[in-house]
């Protein structure tokens, strides 16, 4: 199955900057994810080395794979890989430098694919609890084209986190405010003791500023 068209089924998690690849690497030396991966891609530089204007830019170059070897992690920086999960799903795991703070990882599967897999609810429930209990965001989405907002914007005061299919970490629980808004208008299912997975039936929303 191409990643190349359809609609995504998508988990992402956002992150502060400086980006550490060593997420990338728990994530796929992890046998709970069971990554066989058939391409990757990584910035000729290594993460210390990059500037998200040259990102923007495309002042860095890139360079394709077709395995990973420990060695890559040392001299350059990950970008994006693509494989299959359990041998049953097509994947693509990538990062994403949001602006100038902050970064995302993000496994996108084909929504396609999964409709048509008698096992994707439950596969679902079990990747994306590995997902947020393994890389630990601060905050994060999944579901069908979804998407995590940078710092920057969060700060700007116009990123909101629908209370639907989120995640938070425990650090944002500490607001009384937040904590008692949250248990008002959504389900919240503790993880692994990192933080919150979030479900509600309306589209109720916090805004990520009043997180911060």
């Amino acid at each position: 199955m191409s990643l190349e068209f359809g609609e995504y089924f998508i988990i992402s998690g956002a992150y502060s900057l400086p980006f550490k690849q060593d997420r990338i690497v728990s994530l796929l030396a992890d046998s709970a994810f069971d990554i066989s991966i058939t391409k990757v891609s990584f910035y000729d530089a290594l993460p210390s080395e990059l500037e998200y204007n040259k990102i923007m830019e495309g002042h860095y170059s890139q360079v394709f794979k077709d395995s990973l070897s420990p060695r890559d992690f040392s001299q350059l920086t990950f970008i994006c890989a693509e494989g299959i999960v359990y041998h049953l799903y097509s994947t693509r795991l990538s990062v994403d430098f949001l602006d100038s703070q902050s970064y995302s990882i993000s496994l996108i599967f084909s929504q396609e694919e999964l409709l048509k897999s008698a096992k994707s609810k439950e596969f679902i429930e079990r990747i994306t609890s590995n997902f947020f209990s393994t890389l630990t965001p601060f905050y994060g989405h999944f579901g069908v084209e979804e998407s995590v907002a940078g710092l920057r914007v969060a700060q700007d005061g116009t990123a909101f986190l629908g209370l639907n299919n989120s995640f938070l970490c425990n650090k944002y629980l500490e607001k009384s405010e937040t904590n008692k808004y949250l248990h008002k208008n959504c389900e919240m299912r503790p993880l692994a003791d990192v933080g919150v997975l979030l479900s509600a039936k309306s589209k109720n929303n916090i805004n990520l500023y009043d997180l911060l």
